[in-house]
């Protein structure tokens, strides 16, 4: 698979360098590099499956989509599934995909990514647009990185290949880029466009106004999930051996007295967060305030309780689930006007420092408890790696 994707380029290179440890180097790590990528998104792992990574393909749904005609004459074109990297591509040529918070679009360019290598098509390069807000990033070193690996190459061979078009680039997460950043890293995506158009280009971002006239792209939109298509997608979520759970929230969620969820229910995130709800209740709140609380319950404690039986994690302080909930807030308030949705665990420290220093409900808490568990609870907050989180969501 991987060897039909690379052969162009890899002809490019043989006739290109003439050094063959030199040419042997290179080609190995763009096939090393496109194989651990593929293995990196071919499994995910979300809330609902925390244990264990599972396929991707085996609870991927296809998302619909439409052209944006913002100022068009051409208005009401019908929405249409997302099949195939090469379809979407030879008709749109370079496309910026807009959607709102969990309405999918990581997810459609993962399966775009997957599905251009399974096809042949092209050779496509997943770049994280957040990386970019790290100073020592450019656009050029993290395209190298994620062609090439963490090898050193030539800019002469890069270039060359580049202007040879073998490339799908999909950017993902425009408005995760700081508002410092967004200027410049706009103007290194338009002349990489310009310069280099034989390749191809897919953009994702929440609406932001600025990006509909971005030079080069076809807008489109993800369109609400239907109750058709949202109830497929509970049914992905579940093995074969579980379907009869699928066809429970599905039959309650069609009932009159829960209208308003089929209202509520129109992204992939919130029909996760629903499902979520009825792992620990079987029955809906009639208010949604109820719902949302239900979900910080499940995910706060109740999860362990319900699937290990009966375990209680240790807790490393004795923060409540109320002081959590304060603790979240004025941290979404801070970063939110700051523009901040991945944070080192420095900069989390230095909020909660400010935090600490200005709100009287935690000074009356740190009389209780001192300082310390609050450092614990931030070295809780962060993935294995202790690098990075991300925002998933504010209260």
């Amino acid at each position: 698979m991987f060897g039909e994707i690379i052969k162009p380029i890899v002809e490019a290179i043989t006739e290109s360098i003439k050094d063959n440890i030199q040419k042997k180097e290179y080609i190995k790590n763009i096939q090393e590099a496109l194989s651990n990528n593929y293995k990196s998104y071919s499994t995910v792992k979300n809330m609902l499956h925390l244990s264990d990574p599972v396929l991707f393909k085996d609870i991927y749904c296809p998302l619909s989509i439409k052209k944006l005609d913002r100022g068009s004459f051409y208005r009401n074109k019908p929405p249409f599934c997302v099949f195939s990297a090469s379809d979407l591509m030879e008709n749109y040529d370079n496309v910026a995909i807009f959607g709102n918070a969990g309405s999918g679009k990581s997810t459609l360019v993962n399966f775009l990514y997957l599905n251009a290598i399974e096809n042949k098509y092209k050779y496509p390069v997943m770049i994280s647009l957040r990386y970019l807000n790290e100073e020592s990033n450019s656009l050029t070193n993290v395209l190298q990185s994620q062609i090439f690996g963490k090898k050193n190459v030539s800019d002469e061979v890069f270039y060359m290949l580049l202007k040879k078009g073998f490339f799908l680039f999909i950017f993902d997460g425009y408005d995760e880029i700081t508002p410092q950043k967004q200027y410049t890293v706009s103007y290194a995506i338009k002349e990489l466009m310009r310069q280099y158009p034989s390749n191809k280009y897919i953009l994702t971002s929440r609406p932001l106004e600025q990006l509909y006239a971005l030079d080069y792209f076809h807008n489109l939109t993800i369109e609400p999930l239907s109750n058709e298509e949202r109830n497929v997608f509970i049914r992905k979520q579940f093995s074969e051996d579980n379907q009869q759970k699928a066809e429970l929230i599905i039959n309650k969620l069609s009932k009159d007295s829960n209208i308003q969820y089929s209202q509520l229910l129109k992204t992939p995130l919130l029909v996760v967060l629903c499902i979520l709800n009825f792992q620990y209740n079987p029955e809906l709140p009639p208010k949604k305030s109820e719902f949302y609380s239900r979900i910080f319950d499940a995910l706060f404690q109740e999860h362990d309780w319900q699937n290990k039986t009966g375990f209680e994690r240790e807790r490393k302080c004795n923060i409540t689930k109320e002081d959590y909930i304060h603790i979240l807030n004025t941290f979404s308030w801070i970063t939110h006007f700051e523009s901040i949705y991945y944070f080192s665990k420095n900069m989390i420290e230095d909020v909660f420092g400010q935090i600490l220093a200005k709100d009287v409900y935690f000074k009356r808490k740190q009389i209780l408890f001192g300082i310390k568990p609050f450092r614990l609870f931030v070295g809780q907050a962060f993935s294995n790696d202790g690098r990075y989180i991300r925002r998933n969501g504010r209260l």
